[in-house]
């Protein structure tokens, strides 16, 4: 009897110092905002989500349909006088066995919170395995998933929130399997990667780091460039696939393997500009900097169209800057290739800013700025790589940035929802 409870006290005692008490906030602490959000607001997770382009093409593509119904409330492109979903095609993808059950009306609200709850968690791994600190890692995993727009993104099921979200997550892992220390994780690294771009094609400027992190990989492994090329051929296949998938559904549509439907869409046909101008850039460049928002108006009001200062709306971007200009005066004591990196990641960041620029809406109605969220994976990255052992003592002290990007987020969501937008 004695052994059986002595048994028991080693196991429970393993079982004890196994236990990272880091998750129960990590998981804790969205699920009680998304939660504020639903009883303040009145929106509900389990309401019906009326902008369900993904599941209403899953729903066509299960009838045997490339096209869909018109559905007027929709961003509908229309080509050959054919209708089609006007976003890339992966999410619905995804969405094919929830169709299957639940039909078109899927819980688009409900899946948005799991997958955030999921980049939380790898946001955390990868900080994690960097760090090797799990308060600092569960401090910078916050900071990134409910201090900065992503908030914005990260509960609601509408086509362009569920896109965005989808594509953080995908976007974290592809870095996560990029940035360990086993050279396998190279196929699942180049498919999660080849997955965001199937949701949110403007990460394609990413990849060229992505592929200098698995290079640096290999050459920790104790390989060089002909062995990184060989290596690379043989685990890109399942991305290449997938992506010739996506093209050639794009050719089955639209009759071009790199048109998703965007530019089809009547608001960008009629557009004296098009889509994408230099004739935007100006305007959205200062908006995309310098726009500061009026706190009644904005916050306390109303939402307006076009967005505020990016780095207002996600104020790790200056805790990124911070360490990334700390960093500079490390250059002689720091490896050529990670220099290399940390400067090829703040590069990517600008380029990713100035492509927005050229777009006609910059997101349309919003909080904060939205397509930006789309870059915060990678300036997380860049984050976990600036960061050495004397600048992380400081690292707390960034805490009321993340207070302040919480506090602004929140308050922005609650009015986004206030004004009839579920």
């Amino acid at each position: 009897m004695k052994d059986s409870i002595d048994t028991f006290k080693l196991h429970f005692k393993a079982l004890r110092d196994s236990f990272e008490w880091q998750y129960v906030i990590l998981f804790g602490m969205p699920l009680v905002a998304y939660l504020a959000i639903y009883l303040y607001s009145g929106f509900r997770p389990g309401s019906i989500n009326h902008f369900n382009s993904f599941s209403v093409q899953a729903a066509s593509w299960l009838d045997g349909r490339l096209d869909v119904d018109f559905v007027s409330h929709l961003e509908i492109a229309i080509f050959e006088g054919r209708y089609f979903i006007s976003f890339p095609p992966f999410p619905s993808v995804i969405m094919l066995p929830f169709v299957a059950i639940f039909g078109p009306h899927t819980p688009d609200n409900v899946l948005a919170v799991v997958v955030s709850l999921l980049c939380a968690l790898v946001a955390y791994e990868l900080a994690k395995m960097h760090l090797k600190d799990r308060n600092q890692s569960l401090f910078l995993s916050l900071f990134l998933v409910l201090g900065t727009n992503y908030f914005h993104v990260a509960f609601l099921g509408s086509v362009w929130h569920f896109a965005q979200n989808l594509a953080f997550l995908f976007t974290l892992c592809a870095f996560y399997f990029a940035t360990t220390d086993k050279r396998g994780h190279t196929w699942a690294s180049l498919l999660f990667y080849c997955m965001a771009m199937g949701t949110r094609p403007l990460n394609v400027v990413g990849l060229p780091v992505l592929l200098i992190l698995l290079y640096k990989r290999e050459l920790v492994s104790g390989g060089g460039f002909k062995t990184f090329v060989i290596h690379m051929f043989k685990h890109c296949w399942p991305a290449v696939l997938l992506g010739v998938g996506f093209m050639t559904l794009n050719y089955a549509r639209f009759g071009n393997p790199l048109q998703i439907g965007h530019d089809f869409l009547p608001e960008h046909v009629h557009s004296v500009h098009g889509q994408f101008s230099r004739h935007y850039f100006r305007n959205n460049i200062i908006r995309l900097f310098t726009r500061m928002p009026d706190f009644y108006d904005e916050i306390l009001s109303f939402p307006r169209f076009g967005g505020h200062a990016f780095w207002l709306a996600s104020p790790i971007i200056l805790t990124y800057l911070f360490y990334f200009i700390v960093n500079l005066f490390r250059i002689r004591r720091t490896k050529i290739l990670d220099t290399i990196i940390n400067f090829a990641i703040f590069l990517t960041i600008l380029l990713h800013v100035f492509i927005f620029a050229f777009h006609v809406t910059l997101g349309g109605h919003q909080f904060g700025s939205r397509y930006t969220v789309d870059m915060l994976p990678l300036m997380f990255v860049g984050l976990l790589f600036t960061l050495k052992p004397r600048g992380r003592v400081l690292l707390y002290c960034h805490s009321l940035l993340f207070f302040a990007g919480f506090i602004m987020n929140f308050m922005g969501n609650l009015r986004y929802l206030g004004v009839g937008i579920h």
